[in-house]
């Protein structure tokens, strides 16, 4: 998945962006994310900052962590499907969510499905960073 932005116009502009992926897992408490150990992330859930100590990233309920100055971080997140190697190249922040099992079930989008699949969502996010656009060819 990729995001191009291309001004066609005379003056430069700034713009945000966030890639949104979600990822299914066979079940979420198996499920983890390997590749974040000893990485400062700020939990969302406690609007605290953290260091995150543990090998690797399980999921027990909510979960909200903006991990700032990951350009270029690589993860594999174990979904019990098989290994997903992410890799964030060009956004700041990686953001890594699951409203655990109980907020799942109640999500809009999720009630049109008689199964609810576990899911993880990793985000590349320019949420709090403006890059400016400078005039381009396509």
């Amino acid at each position: 998945m990729s995001l191009e932005v291309a001004n066609i116009g005379s003056e430069p502009f700034s713009f945000t962006g966030a890639l949104h992926t979600y990822l299914r897992v066979a079940n979420l408490e198996t499920a983890s994310v390997l590749g974040l150990q000893n990485r400062p992330f700020v939990d969302e859930v406690t609007e605290m900052p953290m260091i995150d100590s543990a090998p690797a990233l399980k999921f027990d309920g909510l979960t909200d962590r903006v991990y700032p100055d990951a350009a270029a971080l690589e993860v594999l997140v174990h979904t019990g499907l098989g290994g997903i190697h992410v890799v964030s190249e060009g956004f700041r922040d990686l953001v890594i969510w699951n409203p655990g099992q109980k907020a799942a079930a109640s999500l809009a989008d999720r009630k049109r499905h008689t199964q609810h699949p576990p899911l993880v969502s990793l985000t590349t996010d320019l949420a709090d960073t403006y890059r400016n656009c400078h005039r381009s060819s396509l």
